[in-house]
């Protein structure tokens, strides 16, 4: 499995494609809440949809580029990080703290508005 065709970070630009497909999901949500939408069926649906789509293609995204590059070249996942550049080692951290600081508060909004649903 070839991924990263004449070294042109083909695979690395894909998988950060890949990050814009819950984006739909979450403007839906935010439409459908600024219209005061949030008790119909479609708001609910379109909030687990952000929620799941979210995590997998947000945040789920980093892992398989660590585990695709440890396939890739055979070594583990301890190498793998040991043998990535320090600026790799930056952005993929900061990346990801960012992705999961916002899979918090999506949760966090979606938590409190079930919250306030039930009461």
């Amino acid at each position: 499995m070839y991924m990263w065709r004449k070294d042109m970070g083909d695979f690395i630009i894909g998988c950060f494609m890949v990050h814009d497909m819950a984006n739909p999901f979450l403007h839906t949500t935010l439409i459908l809440k600024l219209l005061n939408q949030t008790s119909t069926k479609v708001f609910q649906m379109c909030a687990v949809m952000t929620v799941c789509s979210f995590a997998v293609f947000r945040l789920m995204t980093y892992p398989f580029m660590i585990a695709v590059y440890t396939y890739q070249y055979n070594v583990s996942t301890l190498q793998a990080f040991s043998t990535m550049r320090v600026h790799c080692h930056a952005f993929f951290w900061s990346a990801l703290a960012l992705q999961v600081h916002w899979f918090y508060g999506i949760i966090r909004v979606y938590l409190k508005h079930l919250n306030k649903k039930v009461e």
